[in-house]
């Protein structure tokens, strides 16, 4: 039973290192009979650590893990941008930019993806791409000052300097105005 096997399985993970506790996982991740809330609540706190320490094999398991969520669930965002993490992390920016454009083409309200988006974007050198997706999170998120930065480097880098000095205005005013409403 996939439910008994995720229960003992994702049991006690101080016991195993991070990496084998993930591949412990795989086979009931490939189950049905498990939500994906549930499959992901038994890597959210691994893909966190991932995030900080970056370990290799960990990465490995959690891009399996994800890759399996992904066939399972193609219309469900939160797999597709867990493979973006842990590919960019890897250092796979071109790879982790199209995950993550597969993940906010299915849900666009999640403004941290976005930011990992506009980093691969901006590694990548693709300054129409990552002008495009910033344009593209206005939509979504007008209010955000990280969006009119990025949406600054990308101008400035293309030498389209006539928006540059607008975007910085915009940036920093949303800058000045979070800090003064509290939530900067």
């Amino acid at each position: 039973d996939s439910k008994a096997n995720l229960a003992i399985g994702g049991g006690d993970v101080s016991k195993q290192n991070d990496a084998q506790y993930l591949g412990s996982l795989r086979q009931t991740f490939e189950s049905r009979d498990v939500t994906l809330e549930v499959k992901l609540g038994k890597i959210a706190p691994l893909v966190d650590k991932f995030k900080s320490a970056g370990d290799a094999n960990t990465g490995k398991e959690i891009l399996a893990l994800a890759e399996i969520l992904e066939q399972q669930y193609p219309k469900e965002a939160k797999p597709f941008a867990i493979s973006a993490l842990v590919l960019s992390k890897q250092g796979k920016k071109a790879e982790a930019a199209e995950k993550m454009r597969t993940s906010l083409a299915l849900d666009d309200t999640d403004f941290n993806a976005w930011e990992m988006f506009f980093v691969d974007l901006e590694a990548l050198g693709d300054m129409p791409a990552l002008l495009k997706a910033t344009e593209n999170a206005l939509d979504v998120f007008p209010n955000k000052p990280e969006v009119y930065g990025y949406a600054a480097t990308a101008e400035l880098a293309m030498q389209r300097l006539s928006n540059v000095e607008y975007l910085v205005a915009q940036a920093l005013v949303g800058t000045f105005l979070g800090i003064l409403l509290g939530y900067g």
